[in-house]
């Protein structure tokens, strides 16, 4: 997302200082994907945000904004949605699970959380199909395949270029 799109859909969700502490807090390079208003601590509600590096959430007040539970995009092997508990089930819609190897975490999500879970499973078919190249693909197609890749935000420029140079070198 563009930041004038980020902004419109953070307001949506939270106010617009809360969406501009959000850019605020990304890194060089990094683009968001995908945002949910979601429970932070208590009853206290903020954004988790997906960026094609990262999943966060965020809780911004007037002097700064807090990212919390950051999760590598890299790490995550597996997305999945449960209803909330039912303590939890007039606060948020949905509970989005990320796994992977040394991750397990839980967000309880409101408005947005199908973009989030959407955003997620996007990342991760293309780091699937970056993983296991086609039979037979010629040295363009999988070059082509890559930079894609590399154009949506779902590999970083590092990323690109070494999956660029292992082509090359095995080509």
């Amino acid at each position: 997302m563009d930041p004038a799109r980020v902004r419109a859909e953070s307001q949506r969700l939270m106010s617009p200082l809360e969406g501009n502490r959000l850019l605020d807090r990304l890194e060089e390079g990094e683009t968001v994907l995908a945002l949910a208003k979601a429970l932070v601590s208590g009853q206290k509600a903020g954004l988790f945000v997906v960026t094609n590096r990262r999943a966060f959430l965020i809780w911004a007040t007037l002097r700064s904004a807090k990212i919390i539970r950051p999760i590598t995009l890299t790490n995550i092997t597996w997305v999945d949605v449960d209803e909330p508990q039912r303590s939890l089930a007039e606060v948020g819609d949905k509970v989005v699970r990320l796994r992977g190897p040394a991750v397990g975490e839980r967000f309880v999500c409101f408005d947005g959380w199908q973009s989030v879970v959407a955003a997620i499973t996007d990342v991760l078919a293309a780091r699937d199909n970056t993983t296991t190249p086609a039979a037979g693909s010629g040295l363009a197609s999988e070059l082509e395949r890559v930079a894609a890749l590399w154009r949506s935000g779902a590999l970083t420029d590092d990323e690109f270029s070494a999956a660029k140079a292992t082509i090359l070198r095995n080509g």
